[in-house]
């Protein structure tokens, strides 16, 4: 198991083409997460680790689109008044 906390980053390319989703979900205050697979292990004869980390992630316009989708679906009706 990994120790909480960040474990590593996104290429600069990679972070800013995710930019735009990270920040939508920000402003309506949830948090970025994804799925993730650790791979590697340890070499004890030379006492070093080699870890690596994939991410489970949609492309991100592929994100986006599918993030906007599900906030709109679940969005709250607005409350109309009745006229009686």
């Amino acid at each position: 198991m990994l120790p909480e906390g960040v474990i590593g980053y996104l290429k600069r390319a990679d972070a800013v083409a995710y930019r735009p989703a990270i920040d939508r979900l920000a402003a309506i205050g949830m948090l970025t997460a994804c799925r993730a697979s650790v791979s590697g292990g340890w070499d004890r004869s030379g006492d070093r680790g080699f870890i690596g980390v994939r991410l489970h992630l949609a492309k991100p316009k592929a994100l986006l689109a599918e993030m906007e989708k599900a906030l709109e679906s679940a969005a709250v009706p607005s409350q109309e008044t009745s006229q009686d």
